[in-house]
């Protein structure tokens, strides 16, 4: 299996998009996703024959159901397989820490083989940097174009080539996501 890690917010939305598009919004009442950038991940996941998990904060509070049809929606023709857990955490009376999302990825990764699930390949794409890690399979996108073909094609060629080590899963790696 070969996955597309995937955020929203910076990759199929951008400040281009909302400066000429406002406010418009999904069925669901949040601010929409540009359809030109939705042509493009449905281009990267034919081409690149890869499934599709979502890595974006709009995870939270959503089930993989209603993140399938919020991409659907907005005229997504491939399959959403999953999203990373969210691994952020609150000490005892502390304030809320969020995971870098490389390890959020790293987790998803580790947890993939319980499940019957052999990934070939990957790339994350998203417009922020906190991939740990896992910086050689990021396709880093800017908040203010989103999505581009020269990123569809890098993510394209990348997922035809295994990554370098996938990282096996370790005991204490399950037991803190089962």
């Amino acid at each position: 299996m070969r996955i597309v890690f995937l955020d929203f917010d910076g990759v199929l939305n951008s400040h281009q998009y909302m400066r000429g598009h406002g406010t418009a919004t999904m069925p669901d009442g949040v601010t929409g996703l540009d359809p030109a950038a939705v042509v493009r991940l449905n281009r990267l996941v034919e081409d690149g024959a890869a499934d599709v998990v979502v890595s974006s904060s709009w995870r939270h509070g959503r089930t993989v159901h209603e993140l399938r049809y919020l991409l659907h929606t907005a005229g997504f023709s491939g399959c959403v397989v999953g999203k990373t857990p969210d691994c952020a955490h609150k000490p005892e009376g502390g304030l809320w820490h969020g995971a870098m999302r490389g390890n959020e990825v790293q987790s998803w990764l580790d947890l993939a083989p319980l499940y019957d699930v052999e990934v070939a390949s990957f790339v994350i794409i998203d417009d922020d940097s906190d991939m740990a890690h896992l910086a050689d399979r990021h396709i880093k996108t800017p908040f203010e174009t989103g999505l581009t073909d020269e990123h569809v094609d890098l993510a394209i060629k990348m997922l035809s080539e295994p990554p370098p080590l996938l990282v096996e899963p370790t005991k204490e790696a399950v037991l803190r996501f089962t």
